[in-house]
């Protein structure tokens, strides 16, 4: 297998496989995001909370240190994508909720897990919401599952063999979390897990999330189309909303 190369990989709900080799963002950004939208990824591993700004340090300074790095690494990478949206660098804080307050004009998602932090961001004329989330490629526990998922999600889930439902309940787990992120990001109030169903296409690689509850609170747009992509180590989910 090549570096950067995308395989249309078989299962219950077709995927992209994407083989992360190095810190190679074009990877995810193709198999994730509509032109556009930046995205910078590294290892939390390799943060140094030392490049913080002073009031994002603050934010932080009573966590633990693997959490003051992954709160670094998402600054960073925040830091690197405003740049090259032309945005001032500055520091990023954070809203009432604890998201980040992104600099007006610009939208963007943070989401990091043991070994990787990714950071997608873009201009409010190209989409007015964007949510991303990555977790390890790991089944999610069975007793967090009726936390999670629907009915019809659960009742898919048993449709496929064994081997299987664990990762795509995480990945399911995952694709509520970045439609939340999205949500939230153009406006959105609060929504619990099963006020979220997922819906995966038959096409590699896309789904659908749909409000089932409350929809009122977000007029612009009932369900949105998002990706998801696979590596070995990791599961990427993402939702943009573009203006209709």
């Amino acid at each position: 297998m090549t570096i950067g190369e995308t395989v249309w990989s078989s299962g219950p709900w077709p995927f992209r496989f994407v083989p992360l080799i190095g810190t190679n963002q074009d990877i995810v950004l193709a198999a994730l995001f509509p032109d556009g939208v930046v995205f910078e990824q590294m290892d939390p591993a390799s943060a140094d909370i030392r490049t913080l700004h002073a009031e994002e340090a603050a934010i932080v300074v009573n966590a633990v240190e693997s959490r003051q790095r992954e709160f670094a690494a998402g600054r960073l990478c925040a830091r690197r994508a405003l740049a090259r949206l032309g945005s001032p660098v500055a520091a990023l804080l954070v809203e009432s909720d604890r998201r980040p307050r992104w600099p007006y004009g610009t939208v963007g998602s943070i989401s990091h897990t043991e070994g990787f932090c990714g950071v997608a961001a873009t201009n409010l004329a190209i989409v007015i919401g964007i949510g991303f989330d990555v977790e390890p490629r790991a089944a999610l526990p069975l007793d967090v599952w009726p936390t999670v998922l629907s009915d019809a999600e659960h009742q898919s889930l048993h449709a496929m063999p064994d081997r299987d439902r664990g990762v795509y309940a995480r990945l399911a787990f995952s694709a509520k979390e970045a439609f939340y992120k999205c949500y939230r990001s153009t406006g959105g109030g609060w929504l619990d897990f099963h006020d979220i169903e997922i819906r995966f296409s038959a096409a590699p690689g896309e789904m659908t999330a749909e409000v089932l509850a409350r929809k009122r609170l977000w007029n612009r747009a009932p369900s949105v189309l998002g990706a998801f992509a696979i590596s070995s180590q990791f599961i990427f989910t993402a939702f943009t909303m573009i203006e209709r």
